[in-house]
């Protein structure tokens, strides 16, 4: 209480907006993004590193920039093509064992991708 009573009123709020801060980013997480199910952690990987770039500033490493979405977009596109196989051999599958709700369901997913 002695470090209150000598504390002003405009510290004292300071003081308590810097504990809050401190708290809040020590106990809250960041909040991630949702991503899309096809997508792979290599390719996660390329768009955190590109993301990395481009907070440094693109001005001076524009062709690694560009190079890099190059990358992510040969990547995406090839992890999208994967999983739309996986889940056509999946409904083969489920075809075969006369699984319909499950067959349709999963054609149902692949079409909203």
């Amino acid at each position: 209480m002695a470090v209150e009573e000598e504390m002003g009123p405009d510290d004292l709020a300071t003081h308590a907006q810097q504990i809050l801060l401190t708290t809040a980013k020590n106990r809250i997480s960041k909040r991630k993004a949702k991503r899309q199910p096809w997508i792979s952690n290599t390719t996660l990987e390329l768009i955190e590193e590109r993301r990395n770039l481009k907070a440094g500033g693109i001005t001076q490493d524009k062709i690694l920039y560009k190079e890099k979405s190059r990358e992510i977009k040969y990547s995406l596109n090839k992890d999208k093509k994967q999983y739309i196989e996986d889940q056509c051999k999946e409904m083969k599958e489920m075809h075969t064992q006369h699984k319909d709700h499950k067959l349709f369901k999963h054609a149902r997913l692949i079409t909203t991708v």
